[in-house]
This record gives structure tokens, sequence and C-alpha cells, in this order.
């Protein structure tokens, strides 16, 4: 039986958002522990939960461990002459 192990810690909402963003379209199941402690504090708690966390299977743990890593670093950056008119944005 798999367990949830924590990835990523953070005491902005937003900082997990985009975190949290990310590994999904990874791929990744994610679940966002504290996040409603602290939404219906007022983030008053935030520092006394310890913040938000964002988990994941623990199999995947080293994978999104290394992808978040990466990500920190820039290593996912759109190149400087990236045109975003000639994205496609189909959905068929």
């Amino acid at each position: 039986m798999s367990a949830f192990v924590e990835v990523y810690r953070a005491l902005e909402r937003t900082d997990v958002i985009l975190v949290r963003s990310f590994l999904d379209s990874q791929g990744f199941f994610t679940l966002l522990r504290n996040e409603h402690h602290i939404t219906q504090s007022s983030e008053f708690l935030s520092l006394a939960l310890g913040g938000y966390q964002i988990l994941v299977i623990d199999t995947d743990a080293p994978e999104a461990k290394c992808l978040i890593s990466a990500a920190m670093k820039g290593e996912f950056q759109l190149d400087k002459d990236f045109d975003e008119d000639e994205l496609s944005i189909s959905l068929w």
C-alpha cells in the first residue's frame, strides 16, 4: 500500500499553487495539506501548522523532488525568442 510523502512546503499559498500545478502538469497525483485550515483562518495558522505541504505518492517522491529542484533552477524557462503567437491552442 502506498503512502503519501511531502515533497514541497511553503508559507505562501501562491508558491504551493504554482508548484502543485507544475507537478500536476507533469502527471503526478498531488495532495495539498493544511490548505483549508490556513485559508479559513485568514492565514494566521500558516506558521503554526508549518505552512502548506504538497504530498505525492511515496514512489513518485524522488522524481517530483528532482523536477521541483530543476524548475527552481530555471531549467524549464521558455527561450527568450519564444513567440506566444506561434503556439497552437487547438483542443482538437
